[in-house]
C-alpha cells in the first residue's frame, strides 16, 4: 500500500470515524442481533447522515462510499485533501484519515507459472 500523493484540490478517499462505538463495542457479539442494537443502528445512521450533510455544506460534490456501524461508527467518502482539517475539526468527528492507495496486480503482467 502506498500513501496517496495528491494536490490539495483533488478528491481523495477518506475514512471518517465518528465519536462513539460501533454496535459490537456497545452490545458485544451476543447482543448485536438484539432489538436495541437495531434501534442503535438507526441512531448511528442518522448521526452519519448529519455529518455528511455538514460536509456537503462545505463540499457539495461529496460522494459517500460505505457506511459502517458494526466495528466502528463511520463512513468512507471522497473529498478534497484541503478539507480534511475542516472535517477533523467537526465535534462529531473522532478522526478523518486518507486511505492508502492499494496496488492491485494485473494478471496480464503476472509472471508465467512454470
Amino acid at each position: 500500500m502506498q500513501e496517496q500523493s495528491v494536490s490539495a484540490d483533488e478528491p481523495v478517499s477518506v475514512i471518517v470515524r465518528l465519536n462513539g462505538d460501533g454496535l459490537l463495542g456497545q452490545f458485544g457479539r451476543d447482543g448485536i442481533a438484539s432489538a436495541e442494537a437495531a434501534e442503535q443502528s438507526g441512531v448511528i445512521a442518522e448521526m452519519q447522515a448529519a455529518v455528511q450533510a455538514k460536509i456537503r455544506k462545505i463540499y457539495p460534490a461529496l460522494t459517500v462510499g460505505s457506511c459502517y456501524d458494526v466495528l466502528m461508527n463511520g463512513f468512507s467518502c471522497c473529498l478534497p485533501a484541503a478539507l480534511l482539517d475542516r472535517v477533523r475539526e467537526m465535534p462529531e468527528v473522532a478522526a478523518a484519515e486518507l486511505l492508502p492507495e492499494i496496488q492491485v496486480p494485473q494478471m496480464s503482467n503476472a509472471p508465467a507459472l512454470s
